[in-house]
C-alpha cells in the first residue's frame, strides 16, 4: 500500500499526463492525446480511488467519441457510470450530478450509434436523476425529453412521444418566462414538434391550434432579425395544409400549400438543392389533394414537377433521390392507367 507521499507524487504525475492530453487535444493531435490519457489512467487504476479516476476516464471516452471510436467510448462511459452508480448512496450530493452528466453522454452516444432502445433506457435513468436532484426546469432535461419523444415517435409509439413532448414544452415555456431571448425559439420549436406528433395521431384540432401558435411565434422571432426561422414558417404552413386536407378543408389546404411554396421558391434562389427538396414535398402533398378532389390532370402535373425538383436536387449527388422519383413515377402510372 502506497504512503500518502507516494500517492501525492502519483497524482502529480497523472496530472502532468492529463495536461498533456488536454494540450494535444486542443492542437487536434488526437492520437497523442489518447496515449496521454491511457498513461494517466494506467498509473491511477488500482492505486487511486475510483472517484478520482472517473473524471479522466470520462474525458478519455469523450475524446474517443469525438474521434468516431464509438465502441471504445461506450466502454469508457459505461465504466464511469458504474463507478458513480456505486458511489451515490455514499455521497449523493457530490456524485449524483456526476452520474447525471455521464448518463446524459451515454444516452447521446447510443443515439449516435443508432441504438434507440438503449438510448431510451439511459435517458429514462437520466430523467430519474433529474427528479432525484429536484431539478424540474432544466434546459438539458427538456432536450432529453425531446430526444425521448423522437425515439418513441420513430418507433410509432405516438402516445408516449406526445406526453414527453408536452413535458419538454412545459419546461421550455417556464424557462422562456425568465429568459425569452434564449428560449423563445426553443419553446416555439417544441410547440411545432408537439403539433406534428398530434397531427400524426389524428388529433387534428389541437395540432392545428399549436401550429398556428408556433407560426405566430416564428414570425415574431423573425421580425426581431432571426431570419433562420423562415424555413420553419414554411414547414408549419405545409403541415397546416396537410391537416386541412385530412379534415377535407381542401380550399384552406391549397392556400397553406401555396404560402409554403412561395417561401420555399424564394429560399431555393440561394440554396437550390435544399429548396428543391422542400418544393418537391409540397408538390407531392398538393398532388395528393388533387387526387382526392378528382383533378387527375393537376395531380399528374404536380407529380411531374416534383420529379423535376428531385432530379435537380440530385445533380450534386447522383442517385440520391432515385427512390423518391420511382415512387412518383408509380403514382403517375396509376393515375394514367399505365
Amino acid at each position: 500500500m502506497k504512503s500518502e507521499k507516494e500517492l501525492n507524487s502519483l497524482r502529480n504525475e497523472i496530472e502532468r499526463y492529463l495536461l498533456k492530453a488536454g494540450d494535444y487535444g486542443a492542437d487536434e493531435k488526437f492520437d497523442l492525446a489518447c496515449e496521454a490519457y491511457k498513461q494517466a489512467i494506467q498509473l491511477g487504476k488500482g492505486s487511486l480511488p475510483d472517484e478520482e479516476m472517473a473524471g479522466p476516464i470520462h474525458n478519455y471516452g469523450f475524446l474517443l467519441y469525438q474521434m468516431g471510436a464509438t465502441d471504445e467510448a461506450e466502454s469508457r462511459y459505461k465504466e464511469v457510470k458504474e463507478i458513480y452508480e456505486a458511489l451515490i448512496d455514499q455521497d449523493a450530493e457530490t456524485f449524483l450530478p456526476e452520474l447525471l452528466n455521464i448518463t446524459h453522454d451515454l444516452g447521446d452516444l447510443y443515439m449516435e450509434m443508432g441504438y434507440p432502445d438503449k438510448a431510451l433506457e439511459i435517458y429514462t435513468r437520466e430523467i430519474e436523476l433529474y427528479n432525484r436532484l429536484q431539478i424540474v426546469h432544466s434546459a438539458d432535461m427538456a432536450d432529453t425529453l425531446e430526444k425521448m419523444a423522437k425515439l418513441h415517435h420513430d418507433k410509432q409509439e405516438t402516445e408516449q412521444s406526445i406526453k414527453l413532448m408536452r413535458d419538454a414544452l412545459n419546461i421550455r415555456e417556464q424557462l422562456r418566462e425568465d429568459n425569452p431571448m434564449i428560449f423563445n425559439g426553443l419553446a416555439a420549436q417544441s410547440r411545432y414538434t408537439l403539433a406534428y406528433y398530434l397531427g400524426k395521431n389524428e388529433e387534428y384540432q389541437e395540432a392545428e391550434d399549436l401550429f398556428k401558435e408556433a407560426l405566430s411565434n416564428f414570425k415574431n422571432i423573425i421580425s426581431q432579425g432571426q431570419k433562420a426561422y423562415i424555413t420553419l414558417v414554411a414547414s408549419a404552413m405545409h403541415h397546416l395544409g396537410n391537416i386541412h386536407r385530412n379534415i377535407r378543408n381542401y380550399e384552406s389546404a391549397l392556400e397553406e400549400y401555396g404560402k409554403a411554396m412561395e417561401i420555399y421558391r424564394q429560399l431555393s434562389i440561394d440554396n437550390p438543392t435544399e429548396g428543391n427538396l422542400y418544393i418537391a414535398a409540397v408538390l407531392q402533398s398538393t398532388a395528393q389533394l388533387n387526387k382526392l378532389t378528382g383533378d387527375t390532370e393537376k395531380a399528374k402535373k404536380n407529380y411531374e414537377e416534383a420529379i423535376d425538383c428531385y432530379t435537380k436536387a440530385g445533380e450534386e449527388a447522383p442517385g440520391a433521390f432515385d427512390n423518391e422519383i420511382a415512387g412518383l413515377e408509380k403514382e403517375i402510372n396509376e393515375l394514367t392507367g399505365n
